[in-house]
């Protein structure tokens, strides 16, 4: 029991840690790539993002890959991300 009390709260410092200290930010799009079903590979993911970010003058993200693994293809993500406009 001490073991996962202890863990808990090293996951909770770390996820507090790991949040962005900036103010004065606002949310400007959110974005969707792939699926269950289409998926791409790593290198597409942040190309796309990075055309993303530039297009709406942006300058932060926050997203979250979703591995999938496909047993003769192998590894393909899709990502649901935020995009921020900080000052």
């Amino acid at each position: 029991m001490l073991y996962k009390t202890t863990l808990f709260i090293f996951a909770l410092a770390f996820s507090l840690s790991a949040q962005t200290n900036q103010t004065d930010c606002n949310l400007v799009a959110k974005l969707k790539l792939g699926n269950k079903f289409y998926q791409l590979d790593k290198s597409t993911i942040h190309k796309e993002i990075s055309a993303e970010l530039e297009r709406l003058g942006a300058n932060q993200v926050d997203a979250k890959y979703v591995k999938h693994m496909h047993p003769k293809l192998g590894p393909s993500y899709s990502v649901e991300a935020d995009i921020y406009k900080c000052k």
